[in-house]
């Protein structure tokens, strides 16, 4: 019974329950709605945290990425659901036993939701012993289960459970009504007139008929008239109704801690499988990642911002995918092209594969080899803030400055059109000097910008440049990011031409 957590392999990792914010790149990257509509409908497992448990340590990630690959198989999906859903309907029963006002209905409440338990932990026990699971965290977790439901403790509170649900079933006692006078009197047999009935009628029946019996609502709550006839059923069976409090006081503690646990954890890998699901299912791929050190070149295929997708998803739509590799000691990819043409969602996209990565989950992607990093970077345009009492070139600079002074060889930078608060010499000038600093650090980093030629200035840089549609005379996107260099081309003036707007288009329009 070594299994502590199926989020870690060895020992219990804490993480901060506290940490219910975002971290600091998310929001710049669209991660925090992500999270957001991951966790939705999971409040109560109090997710958030795990997702900001980050960046993990590289044995945990590839735990995590064993685990994530098992779950996929329909089979052992099935049956996490399904234990899932029974654990939360137990949790339903507990809650409400907890609520309860009258005595032996609150132990009821109670002993039901101890034999939910049970069912619940023994039907999981039974499907992963049934399955050749491959994974070393479901492994570990079915080896415990099967100790843990053979034990002594655990078949001890079963069995009697079992034997007073099975009990409480015999109880048999008469109501005299009379009035607003009820009496609890013991049983006396009778003749069953409903069978009788049942029979003598059986042989009319002929096909399907229309029921005309009355469905009345069943509440988990009881009146002081129920209440009250409860306690006078208590009355007739002493002996049973107080092996029941007995019990109620016994097995407060029924649950075990790493049952529950489970429980929890299990949810971060099958909220986000069904979150990738919906965004699959409309075309989009994902893939485990290789994780490197950085030695090996950098590359994903057929990647996509996971945020739009999930959007398109929506509208049974998918996003342009797009390839990207880091080679050598290429470092810096300098992102040009037309306004609208999907550079600054590619640039977004490659932070979201390193953070997704750096979970130990799957990412966008049909392949790919990604960084083991240690942090992201991000700096988007921010409007400029008054009370600061900083201008917006100013407030850049001091942002800059952060990210190349904590920045490592293990950190991804995504720098999304900076400086564009000065003239375009000012920016060139600053530009220089940080792609200076970016290359002596060594990160790797995506840069878009309306300079193209910043790539001439570093040997660890290269292009890549948005795509248009060769055929359309309106410069129409294709979404497209490839490796080129830039065409310097005016396309504000091919959308003028396009729409008969040129200077000298409306000279010769309005010329008599």
């Amino acid at each position: 019974m070594s299994f502590l957590s199926i989020l870690f392999p060895h020992t219990q990792e804490l993480y901060d329950e506290s940490q219910s914010g975002t971290l600091p790149f998310m929001a710049d990257l669209n991660l925090d709605s992500v999270i957001d509509e991951i966790i939705l409908g999971r409040e109560e497992y109090n997710l958030r945290p795990i997702f900001n448990r980050w960046p993990l340590e590289k044995e945990v990630i590839l735990y995590r990425q064993q685990i994530m690959s098992e779950i996929e198989n329909e089979t052992i999906n099935t049956g996490l659901l399904g234990f899932s859903n029974e654990m939360k309907a137990m949790r339903t029963m507990l809650k409400n036993a907890v609520t309860c006002r009258y005595e032996y209905h609150r132990e009821r409440l109670f002993l039901d939701s101890v034999y939910a338990y049970c069912q619940a932990v023994l039907n999981l026990e039974e499907k992963l012993s049934s399955i050749q699971l491959s994974s070393d965290g479901l492994k570990n977790f079915s080896s415990f289960i099967s100790a843990y439901v053979s034990s002594e403790p655990f078949q001890s509170q079963l069995r009697v459970a079992e034997e007073l649900i099975q009990e409480m079933g015999k109880v048999r006692y008469d109501l005299e009504i009379d009035g607003l006078l009820v009496k609890v009197l013991p049983y006396r047999p009778q003749t069953d007139y409903d069978t009788e009935i049942r029979s003598f009628y059986s042989k009319f029946i002929e096909g399907q008929n229309k029921d005309y019996r009355e469905s009345f609502p069943v509440s988990m709550q009881m009146n002081d008239v129920e209440a009250l006839i409860l306690k006078g059923i208590a009355t007739l069976y002493p002996e049973l109704f107080n092996r029941l409090s007995v019990f109620y006081q016994q097995y407060q503690n029924f649950r075990d801690d790493r049952i529950s646990g489970f429980d929890r954890e299990i949810q971060f890998y099958l909220a986000y499988g069904d979150y990738c699901r919906k965004i699959s299912n409309c075309g989009s791929p994902f893939c485990i990642p290789e994780i490197v050190n950085g030695q090996e070149d950098i590359s994903v295929s057929e990647t996509f911002d996971i945020a739009l997708a999930a959007q398109l998803a929506k509208e049974d739509k998918k996003p342009v995918l797009n390839d990207l590799t880091f080679s050598g000691n290429e470092r810096i990819i300098i992102v040009s092209g037309p306004n609208q043409g999907g550079k600054t969602t590619f640039a977004r996209s490659f932070g979201q594969l390193h953070y997704l990565a750096a979970l130990g989950v799957a990412v966008p992607g049909s392949s790919a080899c990604l960084l083991l990093c240690d942090m992201v970077y991000t700096h988007f345009e921010k409007a400029e803030d008054i009370q600061l009492q900083q201008s917006k070139l100013e407030s850049d600079l001091n942002r800059m400055h952060t990210i190349i002074t904590n920045a490592t060889q293990k950190s991804v930078v995504i720098l999304n059109e900076i400086f564009s608060s000065t003239t375009l010499l000012d920016s060139k000038f600053l530009s220089e000097k940080l792609i200076e600093h970016l290359q002596n650090i060594g990160s790797y980093c995506i840069w878009v910008t309306f300079i193209d030629e910043l790539s001439a200035l570093s040997c660890s840089a290269f292009n890549m440049s948005a795509g248009i549609d060769s055929e359309d005379s309106g410069a129409k996107r294709t979404y497209k990011i490839t490796r080129q260099c830039p065409d310097g081309k005016a396309y504000a003036l091919s959308l003028a031409e396009k729409y008969q707007l040129t200077f000298n288009q409306l000279i010769n329009r309005i010329a008599p």
